[in-house]
């Protein structure tokens, strides 16, 4: 009996070492969870001898999900590769609760309708430029006809009311501004100067102020060098070392003033 007893606890341990080979086996590949083996006086269906012991091994199947896709891209990969995969292991798969046909003709209407879907989209954008080009045809269209019907009826605003349109402000009949006076130069420094000066007190009305530069020995005829809404400039970058000749006129629609004092300066 002690030899007995001795052979059947070497039984016992020989299986609980081949319980836990299954277990590093199968658990990391996520199929199946053995648990831990328990001994009982009772086997299935008879009851053990005495001094029986009967090893019961319980298998339960993990409870693991992959993570469902949520793009549509990552669903339609899914719908190929189950597809795929039932088409492969009709064996394992029997009886799939849709048909493989099923599940094609379902997999073959999203893709249709994606298609579908990047067609409209592009002939949309397509629809879009040639509705821009036509509108931005017809406007032209318009205001030169618009252009047209305004010469014709002399601005007159009742005339153009005929075509849903009303006479614009005609052009200012105001004359150039008058001369800028005073210019003078605030303060200097390498390579830039700050000038001031004072509005013209006849002409028509000033819009804007432009400041002219002549290099003395250089040239002739005065540049453009700075436009200024108010009656002050600072101008940077300037020539140093060389005699500069400055200058401002007031602009307006009309046309220029007359060019202001001049003020001379080596920077």
């Amino acid at each position: 009996m002690l030899a007995y007893n001795k052979l059947l606890l070497a039984y016992n341990k020989l299986l609980l070492a081949y319980n836990k080979l299954l277990l590093t086996y199968y658990k990391p590949i996520g199929c199946y969870n053995f648990l831990t083996l328990g001994a009982s006086s009772r086997s299935q269906g008879r009851r053990a001898g005495h001094g029986d012991t009967v090893i019961q091994i319980e298998i339960n199947k993990e409870e693991k999900m992959a993570k469902f896709p949520r793009t549509e891209s990552e669903v339609i990969a899914l719908a190929q590769a189950i597809i795929a995969g039932l088409t492969a292991n009709t064996t394992v798969y029997p009886s799939p609760p849709l048909t493989i046909e099923e599940l094609t003709t379902n997999l073959n209407k999203v893709i249709a309708s994606q298609n579908a879907t990047i067609s409209a989209t592009a002939a949309a954008k397509e629809a879009t430029i040639t509705k821009n080009e036509a509108l931005e045809m017809l406007t032209d269209n318009l205001k030169r006809v618009l252009r047209y019907a305004e010469n014709t009826v002399n601005y007159s605003d009742d005339k153009l009311e005929l075509l849903g349109w009303r006479g614009r402000s005609r052009p200012s009949s105001q004359g150039a501004p008058g001369q800028v006076r005073s210019l003078k130069i605030v303060s200097q420094g390498p390579a830039w100067i700050a000038l001031n000066w004072k509005a013209p007190t006849e002409g028509g009305s000033v819009k804007a102020y432009k400041v002219q530069r002549r290099i003395t020995a250089e040239e002739n005829e005065p540049m453009d060098v700075g436009t200024a809404l108010e009656s002050e400039i600072t101008l940077v970058n300037q020539p140093r070392g060389k005699e500069l000749i400055y200058q401002a006129i007031a602009i307006n629609r009309a046309g220029e003033g007359t060019p202001s004092n001049i003020v001379t300066v080596t920077l």
